[in-house]
């Protein structure tokens, strides 16, 4: 029963970097001098060659008995199992036996009847809880030589069973599934040395590819949380790498680089984002920097968003003694304390400082999406279904930040019948429901010439084309803070129409506001608006 509750499978592995800490340095986990930042570049309208509504907005984890049309009505097309669900070992745990697609066919048709058009499938080897000796176990989930076949089979089989082609196709499979990861992350989760992996990965491509001719393959995602803090140039790369300060040392850049230099074995660039909105747009300029220098270019997506931690990899709820997470920009490490205190207050469920946490990752998952559109990324993947089980608790030391407490539902779990009922929708969800409406059909967005801290966007549609705006500082804002705020003037002779971020079932909030002299000023706020003529 424990298993059932603990959602995701992402638990087990912070838990484990929880308690790892204590035999690190803990010096290791504090930053000693706050990063600097480097003039952007000019930014180019972004197009949309091969889609017609921009980018495709997905959420994550869908959970075993979770309800799929509760979701649904987020009216966005895209949706990610949590992976402990779809690996090898527990759906084929005896070789010579059949593979089990219960509980993968159940997710799919559920999550396809609820209106999910998009699934996307991280496909691996094993999980933390079963192994049917395959591979070298935990530490290095390789297919041994004498299973490579075996797993090829099982790869194929599985993209087969969902290709939509007729042929030996899950019954009552409405849409084919495109979108799959071959391993779910490249850290601990791909613990193995890059080369077996990309063993590996030849292994799952051309086996997925004779499946089924148009899927789409991720490699395992990039983990760079921590390396853009300091917005690097293209010189500065390796000295950006080498200095992040996550515990998790599976792989560094070289290992990612010998990665991207095999794209004849993935279709789609794949990162995770853990951090600022704004690290995606750094991440992705350093992704087209290495693919440019190796002569290809390919379509980026993010599986795995979090709403900015402050604090991630570590206790949360304090800021001296043992555990202590690392402080994630735009926290410093003179903000421990009073991060330390917010998170306390959530725990103790304070009513206005639960409201403004929820308000704010519901900003922060608007914003990686619009940075992402803006970025020319083809699928984001946002944060979360529900909340984290552990670490949304004192047990857990809120210890992936605010990425704990980032469900666009509140849930409450019946362990006789094995369901999740929603108890509560949180302005994430209508944030991102509002924001699916406003994107559709999408044809262009680009980020307006302005001062650095204000994020202004352009984006045109067949209706003509509005704005999305907001004030990104630099530095943490908390609860109690000052909002800060900044004019920009817009050309719109007839006026403008301003509607806020939704956060509940209500009406839009609209305000107009007149031209003068053919301007409308428009006072931004760390809250997205959209701007629309009058």
């Amino acid at each position: 029963m424990f298993k059932k509750i603990l959602k995701y499978g992402v638990i087990i592995f912070l838990i484990f970097i929880v308690f790892s800490a204590i035999g690190k340095n803990i010096s290791k986990n504090e930053r000693t001098e706050d990063k600097t930042s480097y003039p952007e570049s000019s930014e180019k309208p972004v197009q949309y060659p091969t889609q017609s509504t921009g980018i495709i907005i997905g959420i994550e984890y869908a959970v075993e008995g979770q309800d799929a049309s509760a979701f649904g009505k987020l009216g966005i097309p895209a949706i990610k199992p949590l992976p402990e669900a779809i690996n090898w070992s527990k759906m084929q745990p005896k070789l010579d036996g059949p593979i089990n697609y219960d509980v993968a066919d159940q997710f799919v048709r559920d999550y396809q009847n609820a209106g999910f058009r998009e699934l996307i499938m991280g496909l691996r080897a094993l999980s933390h809880a079963e192994d049917n000796k395959a591979t070298y176990g935990k530490n290095r989930p390789v297919p041994k030589p004498e299973y490579e076949n075996k797993y090829a089979d099982w790869v194929k089989g599985f993209v087969e069973r969902y290709d939509g082609d007729g042929i030996s196709d899950m019954p009552g499979l409405k849409y084919p599934i495109r979108y799959y990861e071959i391993e779910v992350e490249f850290s601990s989760y791909t613990p193995e040395p890059v080369d077996e992996y990309l063993k590996k990965l030849e292994i799952a491509y051309k086996a997925a590819h004779e499946a089924y001719p148009d899927v789409l393959i991720a490699h395992s995602a990039f983990l760079a949380l921590t390396a853009f803090d300091s917005n690097p140039l293209a010189n500065q790369y390796e000295k950006a790498f080498a200095s992040m300060y996550i515990p998790d040392k599976h792989h560094n850049l070289t290992d990612m680089r010998k990665v991207l230099d095999r794209p004849e074995l993935f279709d789609r660039l794949n990162f995770h984002e853990l951090g600022d909105p704004l690290m995606i747009e750094r991440t992705v300029r350093w992704l087209k920097y290495e693919t440019d220098r190796r002569g290809y270019s390919k379509p980026i997506i993010i599986s795995d968003t979090s709403p900015s931690p402050f604090v991630s990899y570590g206790r949360a709820t304090g800021c001296t003694g043992l555990f202590l997470g690392i402080t994630i920009w735009p926290a410093k490490e003179s903000d421990r304390c009073r991060v330390a205190d917010y998170f306390n207050k959530i725990l103790d469920n304070d009513a206005a400082t639960v409201a403004w946490k929820n308000w704010f990752i519901a900003g922060d998952m608007v914003k990686k999406t619009i940075i992402a559109a803006a970025s020319g990324v083809e699928l984001i993947d946002t944060a979360f279904t529900g909340d984290l089980p552990i670490l949304s608790t004192r047990l857990g030391f809120a210890g992936a930040g605010n990425g704990g407490f980032a469900g666009v539902v509140s849930e409450k779990y019946n362990i006789f019948t094995k369901k999740y009922s929603v108890t509560e929708y949180r302005p994430a969800f209508f944030a991102l429901r509002q924001l699916a409406l406003k994107l559709a059909g999408t044809r262009s967005i680009v980020r307006e010439q302005s001062d650095d801290d204000v994020r202004l966007y352009k984006l045109e549609n067949s209706s003509g084309k509005f704005w999305i705006g907001w004030i990104h500082p630099d530095y943490l804002v908390l609860p109690g803070d000052p909002d800060p705020n900044k004019s920009v003037s817009l050309n719109l002779p007839s006026g403008a129409k301003v509607i806020s971020m939704a956060t509940a079932e209500t009406a839009e909030d609209v305000s107009v506001i007149d031209s003068i002299n053919g301007k409308v000023s428009i006072n931004l706020t760390m809250t997205p608006v959209y701007i629309f003529k009058q």
